[in-house]
C-alpha cells in the first residue's frame, strides 16, 4: 500500500532558515555519510522548520520514507512492515499518535526491527519533547528518547527579516529592507504565511512588471 505523502520539491537544507538551529541543520544534513542504525528526535513548535528539515533529509537518502502522522487515519499500522529495510524513516508529527495504540505499537515494534537490523536512521518529529508525550504505550515513548534530540528555536525579527530577502532573491525578487520590515509589522509573521505572502508577490510582480514597493506591497495585501 501506498503512504499518502507528496514531499514539496522546494523544501531543502540550502533553503531552510537555521537562525540559531545551525546545531541540528549541520547534524541532520551529514546524517546521509553515516552508517548503522540511529534515532533522532526534533522537536519545536508549529512552523518552526521541522517538516521542512524532515523533507530535506528526505532527499539524500536514495531509500527514505517520510510519513506524517497526521495523515494516518483509515490506515493500517501493516503498511509499517518491512520498512526497516529503508535507509532512512521520518515520522512527522509523532505526537499525533496519542490515543492510538495500534498505531502505537506499530511504531515501537518497527523501531525494535530498525535496530536490529542497524541499518535504518530514524527520525521523529512533534510539537513537544519526547519525554512529553503522553502516549498510552510507555515503551514507545521510552524508545524515543534514546538518540540525538533537539528542539528548534523560533526566527527572531532580525532573522525572520533576513530570511524575508534571502527567500526573494532565490526567486530572482529584489526586496528592499523596508518592504521586508513592512511585511513583518503588518502581515502575518508565521513561516507558512511569510512564504505564501512571497508566492504571491513572485506571481503577481512578475504578471504586472512591478517592483517590490510598499505601494505595490499594500495593494497586493488589501
Amino acid at each position: 500500500m501506498s503512504l499518502p505523502v507528496q514531499l514539496p520539491d522546494n523544501q531543502s537544507f540550502e533553503n531552510f532558515t537555521a537562525g540559531d538551529n545551525e546545531l541540528v541543520l549541520r547534524y541532520l544534513h551529514e546524517l546521509a555519510v553515516v552508517k548503522g542504525f540511529s534515532s533522532t528526535f526534533v522537536s519545536g513548535a508549529q512552523d518552526s522548520g521541522k517538516t521542512h528539515l524532515l523533507s530535506a533529509l528526505c532527499g539524500q537518502f536514495e531509500s527514505a520514507m517520510f510519513i506524517d502522522c497526521n495523515t494516518l487515519d483509515g490506515l493500517h499500522p501493516l503498511m509499517l512492515e518491512g520498512l526497516e529495510c529503508s535507509e532512512l524513516i521520518c515520522f512527522d508529527n509523532i505526537d499525533a499518535l496519542k490515543g492510538s495504540i495500534e498505531w502505537q505499537t506499530a511504531v515501537f515494534d518497527l523501531f525494535n526491527r530498525s535496530k536490529e537490523n542497524d541499518a535504518c536512521h530514524l527520525v521523529f518529529s512533534s510539537d513537544t519533547a519526547a519525554a512529553q508525550l503522553n502516549f498510552e504505550l510507555p515503551d514507545l515513548k521510552s524508545r524515543l528518547q534514546w538518540g540525538m534530540s533537539f528542539h528548534l528555536k523560533p526566527l527572531s525579527d532580525s532573522q525572520r527579516h533576513e530570511f524575508l530577502v534571502t527567500r526573494a532573491l532565490q526567486r530572482g525578487l529584489d526586496m528592499p529592507p523596508e518592504v521586508a520590515r513592512f511585511l513583518l509589522t503588518r502581515g502575518k509573521r508565521d513561516m507558512t504565511s511569510l512564504v505564501s505572502i512571497l508566492d504571491k508577490l513572485d506571481s503577481l510582480s512578475l504578471q504586472q512588471q512591478r517592483r517590490l514597493t510598499i505601494p505595490f506591497v499594500k495593494q497586493i495585501l488589501g
